[in-house]
């Protein structure tokens, strides 16, 4: 039955994706929805990137080993989301529509020069292929031993199966789909968090199952919560697909009230997940940590084994495609178009976008058949990512902050950061530490090292701002 439910679920997904590809005529379409996404469409568009595949099976995972603080991550990229867009929303709205800008990198070229949008492009891109490296061990974990398949196997389908929906679809197309994702995933893992509390006999029943621990929000220790939290929240604001979402809707209104649900729904469900980990802490202590969430909603029964497999599908198909849509975007308009082919036509790009996605997905499946902690790899990415949000943060309310002072903090700010993730976080500390405080200081010494009192690319940003309000004006009636 299990079985079924899959491939009809597979099957509903592709044939949405394949009859949207029908309107993406032109790049306006394929990237940025042509600026006409709405907020029913915005919400399961965040929700979903937010949640991930990764982010499911992680959590839970990490509920089972040390309780309800892995929570943390999801929350704090719930938090992150709104900063964006009470912070820098307009700013990338702006540059979105007086320099048809269309990724995070390209804005950094605008506030700053070409070496910043290289520098955000490598640590966006680099970030965004270790979190996709890590939805393989996620698919594995529950589909494999629900099919009863190879692992491998179901690696390498999930991959065909990205690359198939990644290339139909466009943002709105992924917007659609997502919003069936969404529903299956939010239904399906609460009725199963009511179950797994009933099997251990009531809540009362699970708090005393576990050790006192599992309860307290500063596990494993506080600064390791701070840095989950941090990495989150600081990402999100140089999010490729928040960013995605402000470009594209159809108004400042709209993004603000999208973005804003979308993060909300976020908290509840994070919470969920982490539950359900801490109830198979309590009935099944011999499982995997990586297939609790599975074989917890299975303990509960067949039925239940097949809705979260459901809910696991529909995060992966939910937060992949994205995630592969947005890489390729950056690399495709930062890269190709910015630098490779500067008078590159719309096909040509288009062209170029579905090649790279195509070798993304296989690129990102090698890697991810050897990931092991889940959760470790989304946080470190994010932590490694962050630097670029504070950067931009500071760029858009100092006035004084320089390119040459914007470039230095976080080429050397990300950089160590990403050594200290590849070095496997050397004494005990996360990445986002050392290089959010590199960063900072770096930022902060060079910018008031500068002579410059204000710098010229604010001035710059300042100028089309004022244009922006005044078409805005004028579009309003003159009622701003």
């Amino acid at each position: 039955m299990s079985a079924i439910i899959v491939v009809v679920y597979l099957a509903l997904t592709i044939v949405l994706g394949t009859w949207v590809v029908k309107v993406n005529k032109n790049i306006q379409q394929f990237f940025v929805a042509k600026r006409q996404l709405s907020v029913g469409l915005i919400i399961p568009l965040l929700f979903s990137n937010i949640i991930g595949g990764g982010g499911v099976v992680g959590n839970a995972s990490t509920g089972f080993s040390i309780g309800i603080s892995s929570a943390w991550s999801m929350i704090g990229m719930a938090i992150g989301t709104i900063l964006c867009v009470l912070t820098v929303g307009k700013f990338y709205r702006v540059y979105g529509a007086k320099r048809n800008a269309m990724t995070v990198a390209e804005v950094y070229k605008y506030r700053f020069d070409d070496r910043c949008r290289l520098v955000v492009m490598f640590l966006v891109t680099v970030t965004f292929i270790i979190i996709l490296s890590a939805t393989a061990t996620s698919a594995a974990a529950i589909l494999s031993p629900m099919l009863g398949l190879d692992t491998t196997a179901v690696i390498w389908g999930v991959c065909a199966l990205t690359i198939i929906l990644s290339l139909t679809g466009g943002l709105k197309g992924i917007a659609w789909m997502n919003a069936l994702h969404t529903t299956v995933m939010y239904v399906c893992t609460f009725i199963v968090l009511f179950a797994a509390i009933k099997a251990v006999g009531g809540i009362s029943n699970v708090v005393s199952s576990v050790p006192p621990s599992y309860f307290r929000l500063d596990q494993p220790n506080i600064p390791t919560v701070i840095a989950w939290t941090m990495g989150s929240v600081f990402t999100m604001v140089t999010s490729s697909m928040v960013v995605s979402v402000i470009y594209g809707a159809k108004s400042n209104q709209v993004a603000y009230k999208g973005v804003s649900i979308g993060a909300i729904l976020v908290i509840p469900f994070a919470v969920a997940l982490s539950l359900i980990g801490v109830c198979g802490r309590a009935v099944i202590p011999d499982s995997p940590a990586n297939s609790v969430l599975y074989n917890m909603a299975h303990y509960c029964g067949e039925t239940y084994g097949g809705l979260i497999s459901m809910a696991v599908i529909a995060a992966i198909l939910s937060s992949n495609i994205p995630t592969v849509f947005v890489v390729s975007t950056t690399v495709t308009r930062d890269l190709y178009k910015g630098y490779i082919r500067k008078n590159a036509s719309e096909q040509e790009e288009l062209r170029f976008s579905r090649i790279f996605i195509a070798v993304l997905c296989v690129v990102t499946t090698i890697i991810g058949i050897n990931a092991k902690s889940i959760l470790s790899l989304i946080t470190g990415a994010f932590q490694i990512v962050c630097v670029t949000g504070i950067v931009l943060i500071f760029g858009v309310y100092w006035k004084r902050v320089t390119n040459k002072a914007a470039f230095w903090s976080m080429l050397v700010g990300g950089g160590i950061a990403l050594i200290w993730y590849i070095a496997g976080n050397p004494m005990g500390i996360e990445p986002a530490w050392p290089g959010i405080i590199v960063t900072t200081v770096v930022l902060v010494v060079m910018t008031l090292g500068s002579k410059e009192k204000v710098s010229q690319g604010y001035l710059d940003y300042k100028q089309i701002e004022r244009e922006y309000d005044q078409e805005m004006k004028d579009a309003n009636g003159g009622t701003g």
